[in-house]
């Protein structure tokens, strides 16, 4: 919200507010309407992130996941590529929305198990860092 408010703020003092006559009420009336836009803004997106975060990520990975078989399969073709890509896309998205729950549980677990190992590593040495593997 800060960034949003900042940034309309700075647009609206450079472009449309004037610069002849400066008006302290008029600079307040201008802050409190780009903090009404930028609390609007923050809440939207923040519905939208958490309805959509997950499946995003997992469109990704789908299209990932196609990409590099069809590397492994070596596919020549663009169009063949391109058609894996854009259905393990969709695939992606599709099952991140219907286990959405599933996969934030598991992704926590997994970043929660990673601290914990690191944090033990730390504490009780003897544990190889990632680039002594």
């Amino acid at each position: 919200m800060l960034f949003v408010t900042a940034f309309l703020f700075m647009l609206s003092y450079k472009f449309v507010l004037p610069k002849d006559t400066i008006s302290i009420g008029l600079y307040i009336f201008d802050l409190l309407i780009c903090v009404l836009l930028g609390g609007y803004v923050s809440y939207y997106s923040t519905i939208y992130s958490k309805s959509w975060a997950v499946p995003l990520f997992s469109a990704w990975l789908g299209l990932a996941a196609a990409l590099i078989l069809s590397n492994l399969l070596y596919i020549k073709s663009g169009s063949l590529t391109l058609a894996m890509a854009i259905i393990g896309s969709l695939l992606g998205a599709y099952f991140g929305k219907k286990l959405n729950l599933l996969v934030r549980s598991l992704g926590t677990a997994l970043v929660g198990s990673g601290f914990i190992i690191k944090g033990l590593a730390e504490y009780l040495g003897g544990v190889p860092t990632p680039d002594e593997l």
